[in-house]
């Protein structure tokens, strides 16, 4: 099988825009008396008119300048305005919902006027704001950044080849699913979109059950198709789970989930009867690792534009 891999060398450029993402987030404001410029925080009163409609109710935002909060047109207006300033712009908005809404398509008239204008203020860069998130320096700060930065980068090309692996082989092999199979890992991934969607403040009672079931059902069947392909090249290739594999796979799971404690992760694991669904990961993820080993790699630098959006 071939696959392309498209790597990407984590650079000092990434790791400072991490920490001045960490700078910005706990920035402060203090309002000063001059014309607003990107980063600025500015607090806005405004009335709008979107086509036939009535003009709104005077209403009142706070927006950070350059950071895609306003919509362009009137942005370029508010920027170089300063407390006091009033303005009016009107354009036709675009034919594009995702940023302009119910506006999108519509002649736009809004009237501003400049409540405040206030500057960012960033804590300083040095040792004692590495100490404050946890490291015992700036340049060791740097230093850790950078290595979660590449075992993300590394993760997310493992992830990459073994999807495309994995949609080569279900190309090119007919894997009929078990009926029995099917609907357990349908009724598995249900319940779970169902906790997800009630973690978001969904009333999950007014879903009909099998509107949940035919969102999952393509994902279930690939799933089960998936887990028995993988099952297959384990056996042709003679691939077994040794102790040392359940063994180091526990000590995984009592890291991050027993605080380290292996006998008590053993010991769940074994009264929940979870150990054999354990080796049967471990088994699929060694055929896949040898299915990687197999593959044809070519390995393919991001382009600017792919590196801008990480």
């Amino acid at each position: 099988i071939k696959v392309k891999k498209t790597v990407k060398e984590i650079t000092d450029e990434d790791v400072e825009k991490i920490i001045q993402s960490i700078r910005n987030k706990e920035a402060k404001f203090k309002e000063v008396d001059r014309e607003g410029k990107g980063g600025d925080l500015v607090e806005l009163e405004y009335v709008a008119k979107i086509g036939d409609k009535e003009p709104e109710e005077p209403k009142r935002i706070a927006v950070v300048l350059g950071e895609k909060q306003l919509w362009p047109e009137v942005e370029a207006v508010v920027l170089g305005k300063k407390k006091g300033d009033s303005e009016e712009v009107s354009f036709k908005a675009p034919d594009d919902s995702n940023v302009y809404g119910d506006a999108a398509g519509k002649d736009v008239n809004i009237k501003f006027k400049v409540l405040s204008v206030k500057e960012r203020e960033l804590q300083e860069l040095n040792d004692e704001f590495a100490k404050r998130h946890g490291s015992e320096s700036l340049e060791k700060m740097r230093q850790e950044i950078k290595e979660e930065l590449e075992i993300s980068e590394n993760i997310r090309e493992q992830e990459e080849v073994e999807d495309q692996i994995i949609n080569a082989l279900l190309s090119k092999v007919n894997v009929p699913v078990p009926s029995s199979m099917l609907n357990v890992e349908i009724r598995a991934q249900a319940e779970n979109q169902v906790r997800r969607l009630a973690q978001f403040g969904v009333d999950v009672k007014q879903i009909n059950p099998q509107t949940i079931v035919d969102m999952v059902k393509p994902t279930a069947e690939k799933t089960v198709k998936v887990k028995l392909l993988l099952e297959k090249v384990a056996e042709l290739e003679g691939i077994e789970v040794t102790d040392e594999d359940l063994e180091e796979e526990i000590k995984k799971l009592a890291n991050s989930a027993f605080n380290g404690d292996y006998v008590l992760a053993r010991k769940s694991l074994e009264e929940k009867n979870l150990i054999p669904m354990i080796k049967q990961d471990i088994l699929r993820q060694k055929a896949l690792d040898r299915l990687i080993e197999l593959a044809e790699i070519e390995e393919v630098e991001q382009d600017s534009d792919e590196k801008g959006e990480g």
